[in-house]
């Protein structure tokens, strides 16, 4: 009985897999004294919530940053999941951008898609910010909560200071 059940509950998860793309955004601003501040993008992907071919996920992911009715920069990417072994489970998967950015009022604008499911919606996200860093007094960043933290030697977005840093995004 308890294999029938198991058995059955790993068919009703795998039946719900791209059902309806879900992923959770953070945003984060930093300041550099001595260069202009920056924010720094999370969107964490649900994995159980998108198609796969061929053992992978594919998200279109097109992020517009705005000041007023001007587009001040943006980022359109494809963005994959981990391949997964053909007895492997999804899982969840980060994507991270980074702009550097003056002090002001700005939106940002996030649409997501996933690229495997024919005729998917395309999911969009409104964020208002500010950025503002006087440079005349003691200021703190945004705290940037950690999913895992391992030390690397790898350069990209995830590396600070030597450490593989992979956001908590919630």
């Amino acid at each position: 009985m308890r294999v029938f059940l198991f058995l059955c509950s790993i068919v009703l998860s795998l039946s719900s897999f791209g059902q309806n793309l879900e992923a959770y955004f953070n945003l984060t601003r930093f300041n550099i004294p001595s260069d202009k501040p920056f924010v720094d993008v999370f969107i964490s992907f649900n994995g159980r919530t998108l198609a796969y071919v061929d053992g992978k996920a594919n998200v279109e992911s097109t992020i517009l940053v705005r000041s007023g009715d001007h587009i001040i920069d943006f980022r359109k990417t494809k963005v994959e999941s981990p391949i997964l072994g053909l007895d492997s489970m999804p899982v969840d998967f980060v994507d991270a951008q980074r702009f550097s950015l003056k002090n002001g009022k700005y939106s940002i604008e996030i649409l997501l898609r996933d690229l495997n499911m024919a005729n998917s919606d395309t999911i969009k996200i409104s964020y208002p910010f500010e950025i503002y860093f006087s440079g005349f007094q003691v200021e703190i960043s945004d705290i940037e909560l950690v999913d895992r933290m391992e030390k690397s030697n790898e350069q990209n977005v995830f590396t600070k200071s030597g450490y593989q840093v992979i956001p908590f995004v919630s």
